[in-house]
């Protein structure tokens, strides 16, 4: 984890590019990002605030061809 954040802190793209927004937005969330580094009651993922959500307010993941892995397709019906 300090590797990236030291390749981030060299870094000096211009904060309008999607680096810039990439690398900012990371910075922003840092203590949050590896809180998990110290203290290890922490989990690393959030499936089981993912799973107590409501069904409406999950998301489907998708492939990456826009297909949800429940086999449902673009609001076109293309599947694409």
């Amino acid at each position: 984890m300090s590797r990236i954040r030291s390749w981030a802190l060299e870094q000096h793209p211009l904060p309008e590019t999607d680096l810039g927004k990439a690398i900012a937005y990371m910075m922003e969330m840092w203590k949050g990002l590896t809180a998990f580094l110290d203290d290890a009651r922490i989990p690393l993922d959030n499936n089981a605030a993912e799973l107590d959500a409501p069904p409406a307010e999950r998301a489907a993941p998708t492939t990456d061809r826009g297909e949800s892995r429940n086999g449902s397709t673009d609001r076109d019906g293309s599947g694409r």
